[in-house]
C-alpha cells in the first residue's frame, strides 16, 4: 500500500516525473525501519539525515570536524534507540522491541548492547541499504530495457533472479564497514597479509570474481548461477536481509506492473554518484509510463 501512494503522488502530476531515490526509495525505507525499531514520529527524519554524518565515519578523506560529528551522531542515534527500548520495558507492546527486550535463551536476556546493535542493524540494512538497493537496481534495469521488459513481461518468474543479480553486480554496501585485525600473517591466494594489518573485505569485487562468475561484469538478470555474497554468509549473513529483499521486491515488482513503459530522464551522462558514497546515486529521475 506505501509503494502504491508513493508511486499514486508521482502519477498524478503533470509531467510524471519521480525521482526514485527521494521520492520512492527513501521514504518507503525510512517509514517501514522506522515503524520497525519503533522510532517516535517527531525523531524519525532527524534520524535518517544523521546517517549522513555517521557514513563519514567510513571516508578516507573526511575532516577531523566531520568525523566528530559523525562519532556525535552515532551517539545521538543509540541514545533515540536506547529511550525506546527503556520504554518498552516500563510498557511493553506486540512489537520487535518488547520482543528483544523479553527474548529468553538459556535462562538469559540479551543486554541493552546487544539489543541496541541488533535494532541499529536493522535500522541500516531496512532503511540506508535498502534505500540504495532500490534505487541502483532500478537503475540498472532501466539501462537494460531488454531485461527490463523480460521482468515485467513475467514478473513472478523473473524478478527474484532480478534481485539477486542486482545485489551481485551492484551491491549497496561494496565493502564491509567493519575493520578486521590479522592477528597473525595470514596467506590468502599467495599474499601474505602481515600480522597486524587492517583488512576490510570488497563484497563488490567478491561478487564479480571470475572465478566464480562467467562474464562477471555482464549485468544478467538470467544467468544461471544466480547467487551472490550480498549479504554475507553462516553467522554472519545479514540479519535484515529478508526485509531488504522484500522492500525491493514489493518496490519493483509494482513499477513493473504498473509502469512497463518507464523510462530514464537524466542522459547517461548526468547520473552521477553520491561523492560520499560511490554505491550510492544523487538521483534516479524517471517518467512514469503504463506503455
Amino acid at each position: 500500500a506505501l509503494v502504491d501512494e508513493l508511486l499514486d503522488a508521482g502519477e498524478a502530476r503533470a509531467d510524471q516525473r519521480v525521482d526514485l531515490v527521494t521520492e520512492l526509495a527513501f521514504p518507503l525505507t525510512i517509514t517501514i525501519a522506522s515503524e520497525m525499531i519503533g522510532l517516535p514520529v517527531e525523531e524519525r527524519a532527524r534520524f535518517r539525515a544523521s546517517f549522513e554524518d555517521t557514513e563519514r565515519l567510513g571516508d578516507p578523506t573526511a575532516t577531523p570536524a566531520q568525523r566528530q560529528a559523525g562519532q556525535d551522531a552515532m551517539v545521538w542515534q543509540l541514545g533515540v534507540i536506547a529511550d525506546v527500548v527503556a520504554a518498552r520495558r516500563d510498557d511493553p507492546r506486540d512489537d520487535l522491541v518488547t520482543a528483544l527486550v523479553q527474548a529468553v535463551e538459556a535462562g538469559e536476556t540479551l543486554t541493552d548492547d546487544e539489543i541496541l546493535a541488533a535494532l541499529i542493524t536493522l535500522y541500516t540494512a531496512a532503511g540506508t541499504t535498502t534505500e540504495r538497493m532500490i534505487s541502483s537496481g532500478m537503475l540498472l534495469l532501466l539501462q537494460h530495457p531488454a531485461q527490463w521488459a523480460s521482468l515485467c513481461a513475467d514478473p513472478a518468474t523473473r524478478l527474484g533472479g532480478a534481485i539477486t543479480e542486482i545485489l551481485r553486480y551492484h551491491h549497496p554496501n561494496q565493502q564491509t564497514t567493519t575493520n578486521r585485525l590479522a592477528v597473525e600473517d595470514v596467506e590468502v591466494r599467495g599474499v601474505t597479509i602481515p600480522a597486524g594489518s587492517t583488512v576490510r573485505v570488497a563484497l563488490g569485487a567478491a561478487n564479480r570474481d571470475p572465478a566464480r562468475w562467467q562474464d562477471p561484469e555482464t549485468f544478467d538478470i538470467t544467468r544461471p548461477e544466480l547467487v551472490s555474497l550480498a549479504f554475507g554468509q553462516g553467522i554472519h549473513y545479514c540479519i535484515g536481509a529478508p526485509l531488504a529483499r522484500l522492500m525491493t521486491t514489493t518496490a519493483i515488482r509494482r513499477l513493473a506492473e504498473r509502469f512497463p513503459g518507464l523510462r530514464l530522464v537524466d542522459a547517461p551522462g548526468e547520473i552521477r554518484h553520491d561523492p560520499r558514497r560511490m554505491d550510492r546515486y544523487e538521483r534516479v529521475l524517471v517518467e512514469l509510463r503504463a506503455r
